[in-house]
This record gives C-alpha cells, sequence and structure tokens, in this order.
C-alpha cells in the first residue's frame, strides 16, 4: 500500500474526517489534498508530519499502517475472538473466524460510508433550508422597502 492510499484508509476508516477539513488543516487546497492521497504528487516529510497531525496519529503510522492494520485484526483476533489453541494460521477454523472478521470490518467501513454520505446528505439539505431562509428574509426586506416608498400597499388580514 502507497502512503497516499494509507492515508486516505486512515482518514476514512479510522478517522471518519472529510478530505477539505485535513486540506485546511495543512494549509492546501482540496486539490492538492486529494493529489496527495491519490499519490500523484510527491509527499516530503514536513508535509506527511502535517497530515499525521491533522490525522491525529505519528507519521511512522502513516508510512506503516498495512503492517498495523494486518497486526491490529491478529491482536483483536486472539484478545478478544480466538482463544491460543486456535492461533495457528492453518487451523481451518482459525482461517474462517479470520475471513469472516475481514469480512465485518468490510462491512463496518461501508456502514461508515454509509452514515459520511448521509451526514454529508444532511448538511446539504441544512445548507440549503439556509440559503432559502436568506432569499425569503432579502424578499421580506424588498417587500418593506417597496411599502415604505409607497410602490406596494400593504396587506392587512381581513
Amino acid at each position: 500500500m502507497k502512503i497516499g492510499q494509507s492515508i486516505k484508509s486512515i482518514r476514512e476508516e479510522e478517522k471518519h474526517i472529510d478530505a477539505t477539513y485535513v486540506a485546511k488543516q495543512i494549509g492546501i487546497s482540496p486539490e492538492e489534498y486529494h493529489n496527495i492521497e491519490n499519490g500523484t504528487t510527491d509527499l516530503s516529510i514536513s508535509m506527511l508530519e502535517k497530515v499525521a497531525d491533522a490525522l491525529k496519529c505519528p507519521s511512522a503510522y502513516i508510512l506503516n499502517y498495512e503492517k498495523y492494520k494486518e497486526q491490529s485484526v491478529e491482536m483483536h483476533l486472539k484478545e478478544f475472538v480466538c482463544p491460543d489453541k486456535y492461533m495457528n494460521s492453518l487451523n481451518p477454523d482459525y482461517i474462517l473466524i479470520r475471513n469472516l472478521y475481514k469480512k465485518l470490518f468490510a462491512y463496518k467501513v461501508l456502514l461508515v460510508d454509509l452514515l459520511l454520505d448521509k451526514k454529508n446528505l444532511l448538511s446539504t439539505i441544512i445548507d440549503l433550508k439556509d440559503e432559502q431562509i436568506k432569499m425569503l428574509d432579502r424578499e421580506l426586506d424588498l417587500y418593506n422597502k417597496l411599502i415604505e416608498q409607497g410602490v406596494l400597499e400593504e396587506k392587512k388580514p381581513e
């Protein structure tokens, strides 16, 4: 896994934060940040440290993410799922449990993505409603000015 892919995985799967937020935190445009994640821009050590700070993780974690991720799956299996007697990579039960755990982790990632999509959709709806309120406020101000100038008559409730 390349560094950009590691950064993207950490941001999406572990930190659940938006790329635009990270870009703003490190002082670059969202496009420049996407180029880092996509691997089209070389990453300097100072920029790696800024990204690590924004993601609140050590830069070594980013550099060795795949190894850490695999170790955490193994550690979780050992501590919570499989007793020591099953921790044999040749044991078919262990292989089955490990594969199921990896699928479960993948479903968790998908669920988080769906929740983030829902959050983004709700944020967009709220932004549109805010714009609609501002537009109605501007129309009301214009209506009141036209009444003050005598262009329109105020309608009073009957």
